[in-house]
């Protein structure tokens, strides 16, 4: 492990029945950039949750698929907040759907598809939570794309 200080970086969300694979890969490599970028300093799992509720057609169509780069472009110029797995009371605003089995046999029920219903956007943190919603934002400073290219990635 590179970065043992960081446990988002290892972290296996689950989306549920929910096209939210767009929401869910923005925010973890942003709470794993945080981290990596700080040395550690700054360790926060930011939330699915609002990044799919509440950026609206900016980001696509919430849990029937969206878009990666209006996901970066909401975290630098709205902010997100934290929040962690489903019931896990972890940060402002966790996750609210369910977990479930994806194509396999198992404890939980299985998924019903990725469409289904986009929570209601909060501007709220859930209760108890502290400190208040605005105050819980993260910000991006800016965005860039990538080359295709493994190599041109590397000399970055």
């Amino acid at each position: 492990k590179q970065w043992p200080n960081c446990p988002t970086i290892s972290e296996i969300r689950d989306q549920g029945s929910c096209g939210s694979c767009w929401a869910f890969g923005s925010v973890e490599v942003i709470s794993d950039r945080i981290c990596v970028h700080t040395n550690a300093k700054v360790s926060v799992e930011v939330s699915a949750e609002d990044l799919l509720s509440c950026c609206g057609f900016e980001c696509g169509m919430g849990c029937n698929g969206g878009y990666p780069s209006g996901a970066w472009r909401y975290w630098t110029e709205r902010g997100l907040v934290s929040g962690g797995l489903y019931d896990s009371h972890v940060g402002c605003a966790g996750y609210t759907i369910p977990p479930c089995e994806h194509h396999v046999n198992g404890s939980r029920p299985p998924c019903t598809g990725e469409g289904g219903e986009t929570p209601r956007c909060s501007r709220h943190c859930e209760p108890g939570y502290s400190p208040s919603y605005k105050e819980d934002k993260h910000y991006g400073s800016h965005i860039y794309g990538v080359p295709r290219s493994e190599k041109e990635i590397y000399r970055l």
